[in-house]
């Protein structure tokens, strides 16, 4: 029922997706921790809460974004929301201490609680009782924490709350949570996008043209062969989206534990009320002891994924060997005419659509690419396989799980689809000709 041909040709195409995948998700998860895309994205969606950012009939100047600047606006991936309110919500000391001092400062995520308690501290109403604050029919209360269309919107949650404090906190504590699983759509957009891109370059990097890996795991026995052997041994060995596992560091955990214990100890000696007038400098001391492990962790999370990347790319340099591929040339290829398939050959193998006439020139069975030439040659691989490399870049965005769900399947179909004909083969041998019987 199945084309095996056919079979192992798929098979090895989307292994070599899952590869490319594999290294696009560990390189866009680089991008976004160095760009603390994920503490950009919450002052984004905290922006969108606290300012009248798009809202029609807003009464603050120059806060509706035009139509014009929305797909400018959706490229800045680094972008940092601005806002008079905005800035007094992440200046306060509640959300200030959930980051650290160094690099990672501001925070990428915090509870509602956090975000309640600010609010309430910015309406002047923590630990108060008074309702008349926030009844007031001019809305002094809401427009110090609130731009003016959404202080109005904040303050019909008052009204619905009927005088509750709790409900009121409830109600935006339930405003925060519906914001975030919006902003977490907002941010796997984003990293689809970073991805396509990563995922376009990495196919013109490498020069996996889609429609010529194809033509080659046709045409080439061997190559296909080891495709499909490379593919089983990987799947064989677990080494899926799912377990691709951060290496431990012992002497990076070893002082993540001691300044966590001498954590533990100051807060011991806090509790007991005897650090005198020590205690000023020891709560300093906390702080700076919490901002070293928020900033030791960091630094484990780039190199994890630094460490994965390498070993990724080790992969795909093994699996580009087999398939001959590789955008950068030598600077020197030896070239022949094999009668047999009846083509010229290069080796090392180079792409002959990125040679130009002057480049193609071949001297004793040899071209030689100076450094114009290569950047010559890999420049004409971008306009002659276009095409290819945006396949490739589509596919590579569709993420490492989805091939990776896919080869499993089809490594199970090819396993299933040999036992049966190996089936089939023993029961043909089993049966015994009429000449062969005795008697």
């Amino acid at each position: 029922m199945f084309n095996n041909v056919a079979l192992d040709v798929v098979i090895g195409l989307v292994f070599i997706y899952l590869l490319y995948s594999l290294l696009a998700t560990v390189l866009s998860e680089i991008f976004a921790t160095a760009f603390k895309l994920k503490a950009l994205n919450l002052r984004e969606a905290i922006g969108r809460m606290l300012e009248d950012i798009d809202i029609p009939g807003s009464d603050v100047t120059g806060t509706t974004t035009p139509k014009r600047n929305r797909m400018m606006d959706s490229l800045k991936f680094a972008g940092k929301a601005k806002g008079s309110f905005l800035d007094a919500f992440y200046a306060h000391p509640k959300i200030v201490k959930l980051g650290s001092s160094g690099v990672f400062g501001t925070p990428s995520s915090y509870k509602p609680s956090a975000f309640s308690d600010t609010i309430f501290s910015l309406l002047e109403i923590d630990g108060k009782v008074d309702k008349s604050i926030l009844d007031d029919p001019q809305l002094t209360a809401f427009k110090k924490a609130f731009a003016p269309a959404t202080a109005r919107f904040v303050k019909g949650l008052w009204d619905n709350s009927f005088g509750d404090f709790a409900s009121f906190r409830w109600k935006l504590e339930d405003w925060f949570n519906q914001t975030m699983e919006q902003s977490i759509e907002w941010y796997k957009r984003k990293i689809r996008v970073i991805t396509l891109c990563l995922g376009f370059l990495m196919a013109w990097f490498f020069n996996a043209d889609t429609f010529k890996m194809v033509k080659t795991l046709s045409t080439d026995d061997k190559a296909r062969e080891q495709m499909v052997q490379m593919a089983t041994a990987y799947i064989e060995k677990g080494q899926g989206t799912g377990s691709q596992q951060k290496e431990n560091n012992p002497e990076l955990n070893k002082a993540i534990s001691t300044r966590a214990a001498q954590i533990n100890a100051i807060d011991s000696v806090l509790q007991k009320n005897s650090a005198g007038t020590n205690k000023d400098s020891l709560e300093k001391n906390k702080r700076e002891l919490i901002s070293q492990i928020t900033q030791l962790k960091g630094n484990n999370s780039l190199d994890s994924l630094m460490v994965i990347k390498k070993q990724l790319e080790q992969d795909i340099a093994n699996a580009n060997a087999v398939m001959g591929i590789g955008a950068w040339p030598a600077d020197s290829v030896t070239v022949r005419y094999d009668s047999t398939l009846k083509k010229l050959i290069y080796v090392p193998q180079i792409d002959p659509g990125g040679l130009n006439s002057c480049d193609s020139k071949i001297r004793n069975g040899t071209i030689f690419l100076s450094t114009g030439k290569k950047w010559s040659y890999f420049l004409s691989l971008l306009a002659s396989n276009f095409l290819g490399f945006l396949l490739t870049a589509f596919a590579i965005s569709l993420g490492a799980p989805f091939w990776f769900d896919l080869l499993n399947k089809l490594i199970s179909l090819r396993t299933a689809v040999k036992e049966n004909t190996k089936t089939k083969g023993a029961v043909a041998t089993d049966n015994i000709s009429p000449n062969e019987r005795v008697g």
